[in-house]
């Protein structure tokens, strides 16, 4: 739809490409949007931050964080072309500016970290037990699942953690939260939950303090990596937030998981506590 403001030019109040018409229909009338021109800051800060990540060669062109950086910045053009609402033009450029941070440092903390492992390895066992190790380094450095949600970007440690019963990380561990360290030392700005949760096998008592011990471990891990304390803080929850069933094995294995949660800029960890 078109049409004139007091100046009697043309602006266009277009349906964001991305969401539905009721959707974008009420956020125009309830925020009194209309045909104000949008600030295109963001987009431009997002667009610097990822032509700088391309000219550093830092990235390969296989990198899946670079490319969801590179998704989310056409959709915040879009957005901005279509006049949408500022807060949602600003979300997506926010996460192209994220994406693209994430890109590098998820390069750079594996890199280091497999360098580190391999050279280790090679001193201490011969070449086949060195390149079963590299195997389980790469593994492991894959074994991170992120998401965005409301709070921030969360991080899922994937693969074993602990053994049973256990707050000591194993050594695989260490190399997934290397690479989250990478993520917190580059997008300095951030504050972080680290927060641990336990399947339903046990007292409720003794799965909270066990996930509370593992969050903790978690964070110290973090620390010793170079990520400031002041910027982490550690919560057991227990089984109370499961993600699967936990009458099946495989669903307590994906109950029993260690998030960290990448808070979004201005939100301190005690506000985004659950």
């Amino acid at each position: 739809m078109s049409d004139r403001n007091r100046d009697g030019l043309r602006c266009r109040a277009s349906v964001p490409r991305r969401i539905g018409v009721p959707v974008a229909l009420a956020l125009v009338f309830a925020l009194g949007l209309g045909c104000a021109a949008r600030d295109p800051s963001a987009v431009e800060r997002a667009r610097e931050a990822i032509d700088s990540t391309r000219d550093s060669d830092l990235v390969g062109p296989d990198s899946l964080d670079f490319r969801e950086a590179e998704r989310h910045l056409s959709e915040a053009e879009e957005l901005l072309e279509d006049r949408a609402p500022q807060e949602l033009i600003d979300h997506s450029a926010d996460m192209a500016e994220l994406y693209s941070q994430i890109a590098v440092a998820r390069t750079e903390a594996i890199a280091a970290r497999l360098e580190s492992e391999a050279y280790m390895n090679q001193a201490r066992a011969s070449t086949l037990s060195t390149r079963v190790a590299v195997e389980v380094a790469i593994k492991n450095a894959q074994s991170v699942d992120a998401k965005q949600t409301g709070r921030g970007l969360v991080l899922t440690l994937g693969g074993v953690l602990f053994g049973f019963d256990s707050d000591q990380l194993t050594q695989e561990a260490r190399l997934s939260v290397a690479r989250v360290a990478g993520f917190l030392i580059a997008l300095a700005d951030r504050d972080a939950l680290i927060e641990g949760h336990a399947d339903s096998t046990g007292s409720a008592s003794h799965n909270l303090d066990l996930s509370r011990r593992r969050a903790e471990s978690i964070r110290d891990a973090l620390v010793e990596f170079g990520v400031e304390r002041d910027r982490l803080v550690a919560e057991g929850y227990g089984s109370l937030f499961p993600v699967a069933d936990n009458s099946t094995e495989e669903g307590r294995e994906r109950n029993r998981r260690v998030e960290i949660v990448i808070l979004r800029p201005g939100l301190s960890a005690s506000d985004a506590r659950r």
